[in-house]
């Protein structure tokens, strides 16, 4: 009786829908290229999306500065432009160093991280005006300080408020040594605005 049910069950399915040998394999190669080509697919799809991932879009930095026409320094490189200007292509995610430089006034510098979607980041420089101010030593002491005739007070000074562009001749004037004189236009002025000078006075 099982085995008439095992032969019943194998001759069930008609004769035509039956695969011999040769028809499953050709079976077997079908379905196996449809698989590969899925999984080609499948695999192409996500390498471009990890391209496109790994790919952030570029950002462009806006730099301006009060006053105007500052040089700029990108990671320590000086741009050919001045302020107010444009650095197109920033790296995105990644952190810069915006240093903003003009003569008579602090530098300023900033650390930027550009974002990682792209798109555009502004950086404003308020610049702050140095100080000027003379250092004055002299031996002996106590002479009287002169600068472009007007009496500043007597050595050792600090002398603040002095306009370098226009402050011409200090001058140093004590009894009985001879005046001592030196050009303020022929000086350099050091980054921090704070000219330091000494002056041994001669009988």
């Amino acid at each position: 009786m099982t085995g008439q049910l095992r032969l019943y069950e194998a001759d069930e399915l008609p004769p035509q829908f039956q695969l011999g040998a040769p028809g499953r394999r050709w079976f077997t190669y079908i379905a196996s290229g449809v698989l590969a080509v899925t999984v080609a697919a499948v695999a192409t799809f996500l390498i471009v999306r990890a391209m496109r991932d790994t790919t952030p879009p570029p950002v462009n930095v806006r730099v301006d500065s009060v006053p105007a026409n500052a040089t700029v320094l990108f990671d320590g490189t000086v741009l050919p432009q001045r302020t107010p200007m444009a650095i197109p292509g920033a790296s995105a995610g990644r952190r810069h160093t915006i240093r903003v430089e003009l003569s008579h006034y602090e530098p300023y510098e900033e650390q930027i991280d550009m974002p990682h979607q792209g798109g555009e980041v502004a950086v404003m420089a308020t610049l702050k005006a140095v100080a000027d101010k003379i250092l004055i030593e002299s031996v002996p002491s106590n002479a009287e300080i002169r600068i472009d005739g007007a009496l500043r007070g007597r050595t050792p000074a600090t002398i603040s408020g002095v306009d370098r562009d226009s402050a011409k001749l200090l001058e140093l004037r004590l009894k009985d040594y001879q005046p001592y004189q030196k050009s303020l236009q022929d000086v350099t002025w050091p980054p921090d605005g704070k000219l330091k000078i000494y002056a041994k006075l001669v009988r």
